[in-house]
């Protein structure tokens, strides 16, 4: 207390000058606050005259530790106001004005979309200005009181002294949170000019769309108003000189046609061009309990997305209708000149009643396609001004999110707008019940395809090219060192191929899931028992028998054939691999098939077929032809045991020396280990391959030499529609597919439901494309779509 008492009476010996200089710094900023006039004045000032102010209060503070590092004992009078009683007001005013900069910035980036009125952001500003101007008058008169109070009120400081001198010192704290939110006005400016650049895109993207409109409104125009001349000019020919001034105008229209040729190229190019400039980068959107709350947006990724899902086939199908409607204009008017052509050249003339019937007919096909245009322009131009938006980002959860209901026929949607009906006074109790049945409906609907949608993009985000997932992806990563072997199967395999030595006929069959190790267990084949007599058939390769060369094509039988002319001196393995390959237009499926069961009851004395197969596809070929009871062994491989699967990913992860944590980075024990493999060998149904692909989705690799496993929803849930799953059949039963094909399965739906639905598909990333451009289920989701549509029993 005696310490207290006599630092208490050294108040003379202080040096308030640092306290009164930063007194009279706020009074300048508060004047400054008082002078702006608009949003734009008022954010530049914050900017650059607080962070200045942060540095200037945090170097006062400290100037009064000691530059020994030896702490005082007690604190003075100057240490207690900036160390104490200062920081916390100062912090909280120096988190006011970040908010404000973070306000102002996003006022006026909404202003610039149209999102607000420029009447909103002068009150903004006004409202912004006044709570600056009075939380800056409250701290300086705080600031002024305390000290004032310490200098002239008796005994004052030594109560204050007292009260402090049993707790550390929270200058250091201090410090770091006020650098910190120093530090955040330099984001929030970066930001700021990021966006700027962005808005800059979207704008670009916004005006070419709008032009495109423009465009095909224009042109549409323009047929309507030719073709009415057309019907006009027929009209008032009555002579051979008006027939050659009618050849002369059509020939000019003709020519001007020719100009639309490329239009639609360029707009998408240009469309392009813009996209692939967005970049991504981290956007502070907010702020939480003094904490700033940012997000990262790949806007390139983002906005592509968007415009898949909601634009880009809109705009597709309008290029596809202008197309189609030049086209047809082009040739009624080509016959339309030679119609004038003969005419001039027999010098006669005509009543041109059918050309009349077909101009007519032409303008219906106008005035239709320019309504439907208009639909669908209205439609684009009503979601870019509604969402296109890159300030939707500070309001939206989750920005430019993609539909729920993910539909490409949206136009002919009757719940469009079924929202808003909801809020309409319903009248009848039997109408709100239909009305909140379909509402559930849609709910449901939309909550199955966003969870699925996040799992897919988690498939198609992860690369897995690192080191240790290629252990999982690849079976032959170091020779056979991770092939586990299937005793069971390899024994009896064993077997048979030592019957067929001894000169019985035999033939193999493996059919199993996607990814059940099929191929896996015919190479086991080739490489123990036929080390240089296997021959690898597959269509649209060469192989070569004793000598002979020969170039397969999608005729089973004529390679076959060859086979069997072609062996006489060694008795060799035949491998047929995905035997879903072997059908094309001229050959098909069946009966190449057919050619195989010929060849097997002939031959199989003399060539050992070994056949991989679907499961869901050898059903296919049992229910039309007597299939799987050609060969004399068939082995099902969809289904490996615990002990395999376990063993399997041991070795792989075993191969990778690297540790294995839970989430919350403890790590696993063994036990835990074995339960996470057991949950994901139940839920791939067993499958070996599936499994081992599962683990990769579940697993992320640490910096250091740790994986992390992480308990994640990885199985897809059932979110497809009719039409989607008759796609999807299709594709896993034959192995791939085309809109060709398709369309002749479904002649009168292709355009108005498959169609669409193969576009979705392809764009949330189910469906891809092979080399030759044929639809294929991409291989990181087939077993659990082939596991989808099985349980709908599509199969059966």
């Amino acid at each position: 207390m005696e310490q207290i008492n006599e630092r208490s009476n050294q108040i003379s010996e202080t040096h308030p000058k640092a306290i009164l200089a930063f007194l009279d710094q706020m009074t300048g900023f508060e004047s400054q606050v008082n002078s702006q006039i608009d949003s734009e004045s008022l954010y530049d000032l914050i900017y650059q005259k607080y962070p200045k102010f942060i540095v200037t209060f945090l170097s006062y503070g400290q100037d009064l530790i000691p530059s020994d590092g030896k702490k005082e004992l007690l604190p003075s009078h100057d240490v207690y106001l900036w160390h104490y009683f200062f920081p916390e007001k100062f912090k909280n005013l120096s988190l006011l004005n970040r908010d404000l900069l973070l306000q102002l910035s996003i006022a006026q980036n909404r202003e610039k979309e149209h999102k607000i009125s420029k009447k909103e952001v002068s009150n903004h500003f006004e409202a912004c200005k006044k709570l600056l101007l009075t939380e800056v008058n409250t701290l300086y008169k705080d600031m002024e009181g305390m000290h004032k109070l310490l200098l002239e009120k008796e005994g004052a400081l030594g109560r204050k002294l007292e009260s402090i001198q049993h707790l550390k010192n929270p200058w250091s704290v201090y410090f770091d949170q006020l650098k910190t939110i120093g530090h955040h006005f330099d984001i929030i400016q970066t930001s700021k000019d990021l966006i700027k650049e962005t808005l800059v895109s979207f704008t670009l993207i916004k005006s070419n769309l709008e032009r495109m409109g423009v465009e095909i409104r224009n042109e549409n125009e323009f047929f309507l108003l030719k073709t009415t001349e057309s019907l006009e000019l027929l009209s008032q020919i009555d002579s051979q000189q008006k027939l050659k001034e009618g050849l002369d105008w059509i020939e000019n229209l003709l020519e001007d046609l020719m100009k639309f040729n490329e239009k639609k190229e360029n707009q998408i190019r240009t469309l392009e061009d813009w996209v692939e400039s967005l970049k991504s980068f981290t956007i502070p959107v907010g702020t939480d309990d003094g904490l700033l709350i940012e997000k990262s947006i790949d806007f390139k990724k983002t906005t592509t997305k968007w415009l898949d899902y909601y634009i880009l086939q809109d705009v597709m199908e309008l290029w596809e209708d202008q197309e189609s409607l030049t086209t047809r204009v082009k040739h009624v008017l080509s016959s339309l000149r030679g119609s004038l052509s003969i005419l001039i050249k027999t010098e006669s003339l005509s009543d041109f009643r059918i050309e009349k019937e077909t101009l007519e007919k032409l303008l219906g096909e106008e005035r239709k396609n320019k309504k439907r245009s208009l639909e669908l322009l209205s439609h684009i131009d009503e979601l870019m001004k509604k969402d296109f938006a890159v300030t939707q980002l500070y309001i939206e959860p989750e920005y430019l999110k993609v539909p729920l209901q993910t539909s490409f026929s949206r136009l002919g949607n009757s719940n469009y707008g079924f929202e808003k009906k909801l809020g309409i006074a319903i009248k009848t109790f039997w109408s709100k019940i239909s009305r909140q049945y379909e509402e559930a409906k849609e709910k449901t609907a939309h909550q199955e395809l966003e969870k699925a949608l996040k799992i897919i993009e988690t498939r198609s985000a992860k690369p897995n090219t690192d080191h240790y997932h290629a252990l999982f992806l690849t079976k032959n990563f170091v020779g056979d060192l991770f092939l586990v072997s299937r005793m069971g199967i390899e024994n009896q395999l064993e077997e048979t191929v030592r019957q067929w030595d001894q000169g019985s006929g035999r033939s193999i069959l493996l059919s199993g899931d996607p990814f059940s190790g099929k191929t896996t267990l015919a190479e086991y084949i080739s490489k123990h028992f036929f080390a240089k007599r296997t021959l690898m058939l597959n269509p649209n390769s060469d192989i070569i028998v004793e000598g002979r060369k020969f170039r397969t094509s999608k005729n089973l039988k004529e390679a076959l054939d060859f086979i069997k002319r072609s062996v006489n001196n060694t008795a060799p393995l035949v491998i047929l691999d995905d035997l879903h390959q072997w059908r094309d237009h001229e050959h098909s499926l069946l009966v190449n098939m057919k050619a195989l069961i010929d060849f097997i009851s002939n031959q199989s004395q003399r060539v050992l077929i070994c056949a991989t197969i679907s499961s869901i596809l050898l059903k296919h070929l049992d229910s039309r032809i007597p299939f799987s009871l050609t060969f004399t062994k068939f082995y099902s491989v969809s289904k490996s045991t615990n002990e395999e699967i376990f063993k399997a990913i041991m070795l792989r992860h075993g191969a990778s020396h690297k540790d294995v944590l839970e989430k919350e980075k403890n790590p696993l024990t063994d036990r835990q280990l074995e339960k996470k493999i057991l949950s994901l060998t139940k839920l791939y149904d067993y499958n070996l391959g599936a499994v081992l692909q599962a683990w990769t989705f579940c697993t992320d690799i640490l910096e250091t030499d740790q994986v992390r496993f992480v308990d994640r929803e990885i199985q897809l849930n059932d979110f497809l529609s009719d039409e989607e799953v008759l796609i999807l059949k299709y594709c896993l039963l034959y192995g791939y597919g085309s809109e060709l094909e398709l369309k002749e399965f479904f002649t009168t739906r292709f355009e108005s439901d498959i169609k669409p639905a193969i576009r979705k598909l392809l764009t949330i990333n189910i469906l891809g494309r092979n080399e030759e451009g044929l639809l294929v289920v991409k291989d990181s989701l087939k077993q659990e779509i082939y596991m989808l549509l099985n349980d709908r029993e599509v199969f059966a």
